[in-house]
């Protein structure tokens, strides 16, 4: 039983060794919310305002639901390997936030500023 322990650690520490660093990132994502009694054409405008003033205007899209009374806004920044994502639904009477990325420490950051940019 040690034994297969041993080479099983040995073949892990061979994989970790050789794979690129890339492949060993993982993601981290910090997420929030609040009550919304807007429509959902301003919730979505305040949405893409925030991720415009932090640097999210790479691949922006929009998404509204078919009945368009919910969406959501999408961005990815333009510098960093994050995105954010901006959800609308009035119906509910909430909205959320999400900021994800590789750097924890750079993600949280940048959820701050996010959340401090949202009227």
């Amino acid at each position: 039983m040690k034994l297969r322990f041993w080479l099983t650690g040995q073949a892990l520490t061979a994989v970790v060794a050789i794979a690129p660093i890339s492949a060993m990132a993982g993601t981290i994502a910090y997420v929030g919310g609040g009550l919304l009694s807007g429509s959902v054409e301003a919730c979505l405008k305040n949405m893409k305002t925030a991720g415009d003033k932090n640097g999210f205007t790479e691949s922006q899209e929009t998404i509204m639901s078919d009945n368009k009374k919910e969406g959501d806004f999408h961005a990815d920044h333009k510098d960093s390997p994050m995105h954010f994502t901006g959800s609308c639904a009035p119906n509910a009477g909430v909205w959320s936030i999400g900021v994800s990325g590789i750097d924890n420490d750079k993600t949280f950051e940048m959820y701050g500023k996010v959340w401090k940019a949202i009227p």
